[in-house]
Protein backbone atom coordinates (compact mmCIF):
# COMPACT_ATOMS: atom_id res chain seq x y z
CA UNK A 1 0.00 0.00 0.00
CA UNK A 2 1.57 3.42 -0.77
CA UNK A 3 2.36 5.59 1.54
CA UNK A 4 1.62 9.08 1.94
CA UNK A 5 4.06 10.99 3.74
CA UNK A 6 2.38 14.31 5.65
CA UNK A 7 3.99 17.21 6.67
CA UNK A 8 2.93 18.38 9.96
CA UNK A 9 4.81 21.42 10.23
CA UNK A 10 3.10 22.62 6.81
CA UNK A 11 -0.17 22.54 8.39
CA UNK A 12 0.73 23.56 11.74
CA UNK A 13 1.71 26.87 10.66
CA UNK A 14 -0.97 27.61 8.09
CA UNK A 15 -3.51 26.49 11.06
CA UNK A 16 -1.35 29.53 13.12
CA UNK A 17 -1.82 31.84 10.39
CA UNK A 18 -5.19 31.43 9.70
CA UNK A 19 -5.67 32.01 14.27
CA UNK A 20 -3.69 35.05 13.75
CA UNK A 21 -5.87 36.21 10.41
CA UNK A 22 -9.03 35.47 12.69
CA UNK A 23 -7.38 37.64 16.00
CA UNK A 24 -6.52 40.27 13.80
CA UNK A 25 -10.09 41.07 12.92
CA UNK A 26 -11.43 40.08 9.16
CA UNK A 27 -9.59 37.37 7.82
CA UNK A 28 -8.44 36.99 4.14
CA UNK A 29 -10.63 36.59 1.48
CA UNK A 30 -8.82 33.92 0.08
CA UNK A 31 -9.93 31.44 -3.05
CA UNK A 32 -14.13 31.80 -2.16
CA UNK A 33 -15.52 28.17 -2.56
CA UNK A 34 -18.05 27.60 -5.46
CA UNK A 35 -19.92 30.84 -5.52
CA UNK A 36 -19.69 32.28 -1.94
CA UNK A 37 -17.63 34.40 -0.76
CA UNK A 38 -16.56 36.00 3.00
CA UNK A 39 -18.03 38.81 3.95
CA UNK A 40 -16.75 40.66 7.06
CA UNK A 41 -17.42 43.93 8.59
CA UNK A 42 -15.66 45.59 11.27
CA UNK A 43 -18.68 47.11 13.73
CA UNK A 44 -17.62 49.82 15.69
CA UNK A 45 -20.16 52.52 18.42
CA UNK A 46 -19.06 55.98 19.37
CA UNK A 47 -16.63 55.91 23.06
CA UNK A 48 -16.11 59.18 24.76
CA UNK A 49 -13.16 57.23 25.92
CA UNK A 50 -13.63 58.02 29.87
CA UNK A 51 -16.26 56.58 32.21
CA UNK A 52 -19.88 58.26 32.11
CA UNK A 53 -23.17 58.06 31.32
CA UNK A 54 -23.88 57.14 27.49
CA UNK A 55 -20.58 56.30 27.30
CA UNK A 56 -21.26 53.51 25.23
CA UNK A 57 -18.78 50.72 27.23
CA UNK A 58 -21.78 49.14 28.50
CA UNK A 59 -22.65 47.88 25.38
CA UNK A 60 -20.91 44.29 25.00
CA UNK A 61 -23.22 42.06 22.32
CA UNK A 62 -24.18 42.47 18.81
CA UNK A 63 -27.14 40.83 17.31
CA UNK A 64 -26.39 40.41 13.20
CA UNK A 65 -29.42 39.43 11.30
CA UNK A 66 -29.10 38.97 7.70
CA UNK A 67 -32.02 39.43 4.90
CA UNK A 68 -32.67 38.58 1.47
CA UNK A 69 -35.20 40.03 -0.67
CA UNK A 70 -36.75 40.35 3.16
CA UNK A 71 -36.56 36.73 4.01
CA UNK A 72 -34.67 35.88 7.06
CA UNK A 73 -31.16 34.06 6.79
CA UNK A 74 -31.78 31.35 9.58
CA UNK A 75 -28.48 29.65 8.77
CA UNK A 76 -26.41 30.01 12.08
CA UNK A 77 -23.00 31.17 10.59
CA UNK A 78 -24.99 33.87 8.77
CA UNK A 79 -27.60 34.94 11.65
CA UNK A 80 -25.81 35.09 14.86
CA UNK A 81 -24.73 37.24 17.65
CA UNK A 82 -21.04 38.16 18.83
CA UNK A 83 -19.51 39.83 21.38
CA UNK A 84 -18.21 43.74 21.62
CA UNK A 85 -15.52 44.84 23.09
CA UNK A 86 -14.32 48.51 23.71
CA UNK A 87 -16.50 49.53 21.05
CA UNK A 88 -15.18 47.11 18.39
CA UNK A 89 -16.49 43.86 17.26
CA UNK A 90 -15.88 41.41 13.97
CA UNK A 91 -18.74 39.85 11.66
CA UNK A 92 -17.98 37.36 9.27
CA UNK A 93 -19.97 34.88 7.41
CA UNK A 94 -19.99 33.69 3.71
CA UNK A 95 -22.69 34.38 1.38
CA UNK A 96 -23.15 33.75 -2.30
CA UNK A 97 -21.74 35.91 -4.54
CA UNK A 98 -23.80 38.33 -6.98
CA UNK A 99 -26.77 38.30 -4.25
CA UNK A 100 -28.22 41.04 -2.21
CA UNK A 101 -28.76 40.93 1.46
CA UNK A 102 -29.64 43.48 4.01
CA UNK A 103 -27.36 43.12 7.24
CA UNK A 104 -29.09 44.63 10.66
CA UNK A 105 -26.59 45.19 13.49
CA UNK A 106 -27.96 45.98 16.49
CA UNK A 107 -25.44 46.31 19.59
CA UNK A 108 -26.74 46.24 23.19
CA UNK A 109 -26.00 45.16 26.38
CA UNK A 110 -25.92 41.38 26.99
CA UNK A 111 -29.31 40.01 28.72
CA UNK A 112 -31.07 43.01 29.02
CA UNK A 113 -34.55 42.95 29.61
CA UNK A 114 -35.75 45.88 27.68
CA UNK A 115 -35.79 45.11 23.82
CA UNK A 116 -37.29 41.75 22.56
CA UNK A 117 -36.87 40.53 18.54
CA UNK A 118 -39.17 38.43 16.05
CA UNK A 119 -36.28 37.90 13.53
CA UNK A 120 -38.69 36.68 11.37
CA UNK A 121 -41.10 39.89 10.59
CA UNK A 122 -37.58 42.07 11.49
CA UNK A 123 -39.42 43.92 14.55
CA UNK A 124 -37.92 45.10 17.16
CA UNK A 125 -40.62 45.84 20.79
CA UNK A 126 -39.19 48.46 23.19
CA UNK A 127 -40.02 47.60 27.10
CA UNK A 128 -40.08 50.90 28.93
CA UNK A 129 -41.06 48.94 32.15
CA UNK A 130 -38.56 49.39 35.48
CA UNK A 131 -37.05 52.50 36.79
CA UNK A 132 -34.94 55.35 34.93
CA UNK A 133 -31.58 56.11 34.83
CA UNK A 134 -30.50 52.56 33.37
CA UNK A 135 -27.45 52.54 31.42
CA UNK A 136 -28.04 48.88 30.41
CA UNK A 137 -30.92 50.47 27.83
CA UNK A 138 -28.44 51.74 25.87
CA UNK A 139 -28.13 50.35 21.98
CA UNK A 140 -26.56 50.97 18.68
CA UNK A 141 -27.95 50.00 15.85
CA UNK A 142 -27.36 50.13 11.47
CA UNK A 143 -28.72 48.52 8.19
CA UNK A 144 -26.39 47.65 5.87
CA UNK A 145 -27.13 46.55 1.98
CA UNK A 146 -24.27 44.66 0.28
CA UNK A 147 -24.41 42.91 -3.03
CA UNK A 148 -21.54 40.11 -2.22
CA UNK A 149 -18.62 40.04 -4.63
CA UNK A 150 -15.90 37.45 -5.22
CA UNK A 151 -12.87 38.95 -3.06
CA UNK A 152 -15.59 41.11 -0.95
CA UNK A 153 -13.84 43.75 0.26
CA UNK A 154 -13.53 43.58 4.72
CA UNK A 155 -15.97 47.09 5.76
CA UNK A 156 -16.30 49.29 8.68
CA UNK A 157 -19.60 50.17 9.93
CA UNK A 158 -20.25 52.36 12.78
CA UNK A 159 -23.68 52.13 14.60
CA UNK A 160 -26.07 55.08 15.83
CA UNK A 161 -28.56 55.27 18.98
CA UNK A 162 -31.77 54.98 17.35
CA UNK A 163 -33.06 56.74 20.43
CA UNK A 164 -33.23 59.99 21.59
CA UNK A 165 -31.35 60.99 25.19
CA UNK A 166 -33.70 63.14 27.35
CA UNK A 167 -31.55 64.54 30.13
CA UNK A 168 -32.66 66.90 33.30
CA UNK A 169 -29.67 68.99 35.25
CA UNK A 170 -30.17 70.83 38.36
CA UNK A 171 -28.85 74.36 38.70
CA UNK A 172 -26.12 75.02 41.98
CA UNK A 173 -28.14 77.60 43.25
CA UNK A 174 -31.43 75.01 43.30
CA UNK A 175 -29.79 71.97 44.35
CA UNK A 176 -28.42 74.09 47.23
CA UNK A 177 -31.95 75.50 47.82
CA UNK A 178 -33.70 71.77 48.07
CA UNK A 179 -30.27 70.98 50.01
CA UNK A 180 -31.33 73.41 52.72
CA UNK A 181 -34.94 72.41 53.05
CA UNK A 182 -35.92 69.06 51.23
CA UNK A 183 -32.71 67.34 49.30
CA UNK A 184 -33.75 65.79 46.06
CA UNK A 185 -32.41 62.32 46.16
CA UNK A 186 -34.90 60.90 43.63
CA UNK A 187 -36.44 61.95 39.90
CA UNK A 188 -38.93 60.11 37.58
CA UNK A 189 -39.75 61.61 33.98
CA UNK A 190 -43.11 60.89 32.29
CA UNK A 191 -43.59 61.97 28.19
CA UNK A 192 -46.61 62.31 26.50
CA UNK A 193 -47.41 60.91 23.07
CA UNK A 194 -44.30 60.52 21.94
CA UNK A 195 -42.05 57.23 22.83
CA UNK A 196 -42.68 54.23 20.61
CA UNK A 197 -42.43 50.51 21.22
CA UNK A 198 -41.85 48.85 17.82
CA UNK A 199 -39.33 49.08 14.96
CA UNK A 200 -39.35 47.35 11.80
CA UNK A 201 -35.45 46.46 11.48
CA UNK A 202 -35.44 46.98 8.15
CA UNK A 203 -36.82 50.25 7.27
CA UNK A 204 -36.37 52.08 10.68
CA UNK A 205 -40.72 52.63 10.63
CA UNK A 206 -41.83 52.98 13.97
CA UNK A 207 -45.19 52.14 15.70
CA UNK A 208 -46.98 51.62 18.60
CA UNK A 209 -46.60 55.79 19.89
CA UNK A 210 -47.77 56.42 23.04
CA UNK A 211 -47.13 57.85 26.72
CA UNK A 212 -44.57 56.36 28.87
CA UNK A 213 -43.83 57.30 32.54
CA UNK A 214 -39.94 55.98 33.93
CA UNK A 215 -40.27 55.23 37.59
CA UNK A 216 -38.41 57.04 40.05
CA UNK A 217 -34.68 56.25 40.16
CA UNK A 218 -31.77 57.44 42.36
CA UNK A 219 -29.92 60.60 40.81
CA UNK A 220 -27.26 60.04 39.43
CA UNK A 221 -23.49 60.88 40.92
CA UNK A 222 -21.69 62.27 38.42
CA UNK A 223 -22.30 66.11 36.92
CA UNK A 224 -24.31 66.32 33.04
CA UNK A 225 -22.04 68.86 31.99
CA UNK A 226 -23.94 71.29 29.22
CA UNK A 227 -22.03 73.89 27.48
CA UNK A 228 -24.92 76.62 25.75
CA UNK A 229 -24.41 78.66 22.36
CA UNK A 230 -21.99 81.20 23.19
CA UNK A 231 -21.05 79.52 26.32
CA UNK A 232 -16.82 79.22 26.68
CA UNK A 233 -17.02 76.28 28.94
CA UNK A 234 -19.80 73.78 29.71
CA UNK A 235 -21.32 74.23 32.92
CA UNK A 236 -22.27 71.39 35.46
CA UNK A 237 -25.15 70.40 36.33
CA UNK A 238 -26.71 68.08 39.09
CA UNK A 239 -27.61 65.11 37.00
CA UNK A 240 -31.33 64.54 37.98
CA UNK A 241 -32.66 62.10 35.11
CA UNK A 242 -31.41 60.03 32.10
CA UNK A 243 -33.68 58.05 29.79
CA UNK A 244 -33.65 56.62 26.28
CA UNK A 245 -36.69 57.25 23.88
CA UNK A 246 -37.20 55.20 20.71
CA UNK A 247 -38.53 58.35 19.09
CA UNK A 248 -39.40 58.68 14.88
CA UNK A 249 -37.35 60.74 13.48
CA UNK A 250 -38.47 64.25 15.55
CA UNK A 251 -41.12 64.71 18.07
CA UNK A 252 -42.07 67.36 20.96
CA UNK A 253 -43.91 65.75 23.61
CA UNK A 254 -44.98 67.24 26.46
CA UNK A 255 -42.50 66.06 29.70
CA UNK A 256 -43.25 65.75 33.66
CA UNK A 257 -40.35 65.40 35.71
CA UNK A 258 -40.80 64.67 39.42
CA UNK A 259 -38.40 65.05 42.17
CA UNK A 260 -38.46 62.99 45.52
CA UNK A 261 -36.79 63.13 49.13
CA UNK A 262 -35.74 60.43 50.58
CA UNK A 263 -39.16 59.71 52.49
CA UNK A 264 -40.34 59.66 48.63
CA UNK A 265 -42.27 62.94 49.51
CA UNK A 266 -42.39 65.16 46.08
CA UNK A 267 -40.47 68.03 46.35
CA UNK A 268 -40.99 69.51 42.90
CA UNK A 269 -43.19 68.60 40.07
CA UNK A 270 -41.67 70.06 36.99
CA UNK A 271 -43.82 70.26 33.79
CA UNK A 272 -41.84 71.22 30.58
CA UNK A 273 -43.90 71.79 27.11
CA UNK A 274 -42.94 70.72 23.80
CA UNK A 275 -39.42 69.00 24.62
CA UNK A 276 -37.80 68.83 21.40
CA UNK A 277 -35.93 65.26 20.81
CA UNK A 278 -34.47 63.78 17.81
CA UNK A 279 -32.96 60.04 17.11
CA UNK A 280 -29.22 59.82 18.48
CA UNK A 281 -29.71 63.95 19.50
CA UNK A 282 -29.09 64.08 23.30
CA UNK A 283 -31.73 66.83 24.91
CA UNK A 284 -30.33 68.76 27.80
CA UNK A 285 -33.07 70.44 30.31
CA UNK A 286 -31.03 72.45 32.88
CA UNK A 287 -31.50 75.36 35.13
CA UNK A 288 -33.51 76.79 37.98
CA UNK A 289 -36.20 74.17 38.02
CA UNK A 290 -37.83 74.33 41.23
CA UNK A 291 -37.24 77.74 42.00
CA UNK A 292 -39.81 80.79 41.63
CA UNK A 293 -39.63 82.06 38.95
CA UNK A 294 -38.24 79.36 37.00
CA UNK A 295 -35.59 79.71 34.64
CA UNK A 296 -34.62 76.48 32.25
CA UNK A 297 -32.48 75.81 29.17
CA UNK A 298 -33.21 73.54 26.71
CA UNK A 299 -29.83 72.31 24.85
CA UNK A 300 -29.79 69.91 21.96
CA UNK A 301 -26.71 68.48 21.22
CA UNK A 302 -26.20 67.05 17.75
CA UNK A 303 -25.62 63.01 18.58
CA UNK A 304 -24.09 61.53 21.32
CA UNK A 305 -20.31 61.84 20.03
CA UNK A 306 -21.15 65.47 18.54
CA UNK A 307 -21.02 65.15 15.27
CA UNK A 308 -23.86 65.48 12.46
CA UNK A 309 -24.56 62.03 11.85
CA UNK A 310 -28.29 61.11 12.95
CA UNK A 311 -29.68 57.07 11.96
CA UNK A 312 -31.61 57.46 9.42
Amino acid sequence: MKQIKVNMNKYLSMAALALALLAAGCSKNVAPDGEEAVVCFTLETPQIGTKSVADGQSVNNVRCIAYRNGRLIEHSDVTKTVPMSGGKATYETRLIIGQTYKLVFWAEVKGNAHYSFDYQDAELTVSYAGAGNDESRDAFYKVVEVTVADNQAPQTVTLKRPFAQLNYGLSAADKALADAVSPIVKASVKLDDAAYTKMNLLSGEMSGAGSVAFPAAPVLEEPLMVQAAGASAPTAYTYLAMNYILVDREVSPNTTLTLYDASDAVVATVPVSLVPLQRNYRTNVVGNLISAPAALNIVVEPSFENDKNVVK
